[in-house]
């Protein structure tokens, strides 16, 4: 994996090695009963939650639940049993609410499919196979069958986007420098910042982190520095295959741009109650998907905290080189604990801004270098774009 880059700084070209890593935050999160013990937060993932539902089974077949609800007995071997299985020891009560939770989406599904006949079941997409006017009427009666048929739209995504390795955007981090070389790292936010470009794949990892940037710095001016400078050993998509960017990138082989002038952030379409045309849709799912990378950082900057308010005793070349290993290590985090809580919590933040200061960038490219387009990659996206049409889904996401 072509993971760790050639920086920016200060005063040289050269990085030297930390000299140390800022406190990470993955300590287990808890909160205190009565009785003075630590209760651990639940975390629901597929696997713990079919853990669940087979124990479940498995007591009712055992006369546990004689009634609506599980006795004495069933609720004590439920407990036992889920924290043999998964080492997660939830309390009754929490294993009560994911229980009550469970009956809730049952009901909605009994309510969906109540008085139809000639449906079944797609495996593969993991919901109702249905033609997608049956789903049309089914949503314009009730918001929560938008809510079962986001498995369907996941699998839309992933074959739209098939091709698709990763996304790409930049970040930016307090920088602590002395008066005299902090203006070029004042940008828009308004202090000292370091700007890093990065890029992730779906799976929430880091696959390249070029720090050390100055925050004035554009996005796209570092880009292009980077992608045309061998010596950055920027991981370049195999033909055919592209990165996701946003509108300050160029749409060019190898990334993918949204369109222009139209709604692309995710909070923009919560609160609209319909698209306008084609581009918007395809704006949607564009910024759907990219949206892993803010997650990432998300992830990343809560994990490792101090980061984002970096102590004034460090050193600029210290504060470069951290970037890159705390990355690194968020990174192995992630292949070796699946069920590590700040990955959690973040997996499903799919409108998370990790630069988020109160309003978002347009989606253009103002005060940035001149974009170059690409004939190629623009009916790429107009024929992906042609490809999730209403003509093709019909639903409001």
């Amino acid at each position: 994996m072509n993971f760790f880059a050639s920086s920016q700084t200060a005063s040289d070209n050269s990085t030297p090695e930390p000299t140390g890593l800022p406190s990470t935050n993955s300590s287990t999160r808890s909160t205190k009963l009565k009785n003075g013990e630590s209760q651990v937060k639940a975390t629901w993932d597929t696997r713990n939650t079919e853990v669940f539902i087979t124990l479940c089974v498995g007591e009712m077949t055992a006369g546990n639940r004689p009634g609506s609800h599980f006795n004495r007995i069933g609720w004590e071997n439920l407990v036992k049993k889920f924290a043999a299985i998964t080492n997660r020891n939830y309390t009754k009560v929490q294993l009560k609410n994911k229980w009550d939770s469970l009956k809730k989406e049952w009901s909605q599904w009994k309510s969906l499919l109540r008085g139809e006949t000639g449906l079944g079941w797609n495996q593969e997409r993991g919901t109702v196979d249905a033609t997608d006017e049956w789903w049309i009427r089914k949503i314009q009666k009730s918001y929560s069958t938008m809510l079962l048929l986001m498995g369907r739209v996941l699998i839309l995504l992933v074959l739209s986007f098939k091709d698709c390795i990763g996304a790409i955007d930049g970040t930016h981090i307090k920088a602590t420098l002395p008066k005299e070389l902090q203006i070029p790292y004042i940008g828009r936010k308004g202090i000292p910042t370091q700007n890093i470009m990065v890029a992730c794949d779906f799976d929430m990892c880091f696959t390249f982190v070029l720090p050390g940037w100055e925050g004035s710095a554009h996005d796209t001016h570092i880009f292009y520095d980077t992608i045309k400078n061998p010596a950055k050993k920027f991981p370049m998509p195999p033909p055919s295959k592209y990165y996701l960017v946003d509108a300050g990138y160029p749409n060019i082989p190898g990334f993918l741009a949204p369109y222009k002038s139209q709604k692309y952030h995710l909070p923009d379409f919560n609160c609209a109650a319909l698209y306008n045309n084609q581009y918007e849709i395809f704006n949607h799912m564009h910024s759907s998907l990219r949206s892993v990378i803010e997650r990432s950082f998300g992830c990343w900057k809560e994990k490792f905290y101090t980061i984002t308010d970096m102590p004034i005793n460090v050193r600029w070349e210290d504060q470069v080189a951290l970037v890159g290993a705390t990355m690194a290590i968020h990174n192995f985090i992630r292949k070796v604990d699946r069920l590590d809580e700040d990955f959690l919590e973040f997996e499903n933040k799919n409108d998370f801004d990790a630069d988020d200061d109160g309003e978002h960038r347009d989606n253009d490219n103002t005060n940035g270098p001149a974009l170059v387009t690409d004939h190629g990659m623009d009916k790429l996206r107009d024929d992906i774009c042609t490809s999730i049409s209403f003509a093709r889904i019909g639903i409001q996401i």
